[in-house]
């Protein structure tokens, strides 16, 4: 089971640690930010428990926006 936290005074957007299987987000940013950060630690966090380590980041994006564009429009 991953968890999400919300942290201020991180400078990242946001971190996945795999160790502690969480997501951190900067907290304090506009709901757009939030939400594409959380989708892009997401994505990050779907390889990891698939047991990928390498990240593409140019990957993770994509993935993460795709992700977060399904969420805004599905019906």
């Amino acid at each position: 089971d991953w968890t999400v936290r919300y942290v201020e005074g991180i400078t990242e957007y946001g971190l996945c640690n795999p160790g502690t299987q969480e997501i951190i987000i900067r907290s304090g940013m506009n709901e757009q930010m939030t939400q594409q950060t959380f989708f892009h630690e997401l994505a990050h966090a779907i390889m990891f428990t698939l047991g990928k380590t390498n990240h593409d980041e140019e990957f993770t994006d994509a993935f993460g926006a795709l992700m977060h564009q399904y969420e805004r429009t599905k019906n």
